[in-house]
């Protein structure tokens, strides 16, 4: 897998509107675990983010449909926790260059349908000048 790039909020998100693009939330972190700001989240079963899983099993489809783009790193802890987190949601031009794919194992295909998902979303890709 390819090193991801050290990014800034600058780097990835390039036009948003604060107040209307960016929700709070709750994170689920798994026990031992830390991950990467700028990956691809779902909401899980009770409403909170979890990394999107394109590869879910049976019964956690929800956690395979990408919402929005975690924006913080979350370190890791030996118990599981819930963390308060910000989360790119809605309306905003990114650099999809910059978004982690780490969190799981993604085909080319699935990165292209979560990034349909994120256009659904209005979360689309910035042009370069």
């Amino acid at each position: 897998m390819p090193e991801q790039k050290s990014s800034t909020i600058s780097d990835v998100v390039k036009f948003s509107i604060p107040e209307l693009s960016v929700d709070q939330g709750i994170f689920s972190a798994a026990a031992g675990k830390a991950y990467s700001k700028f990956i691809p989240v779902a909401l899980n079963a009770d409403g909170k983010y979890v990394p999107t899983n394109p590869n879910a099993a049976e019964g956690s489809e929800t956690e395979k449909v990408t919402v929005g783009i975690l924006m913080k790193e979350i370190a890791t802890d030996t118990n599981a926790r819930d963390v308060r987190v910000s989360v790119l949601r809605r309306m905003a031009r990114i650099s999809l260059d910059h978004i982690n794919w780490s969190a799981a194992t993604w085909t080319d295909a699935q990165k292209t349908a979560a990034k349909e998902e994120l256009a659904a979303l209005f979360i689309v890709k910035a042009t370069e000048a």
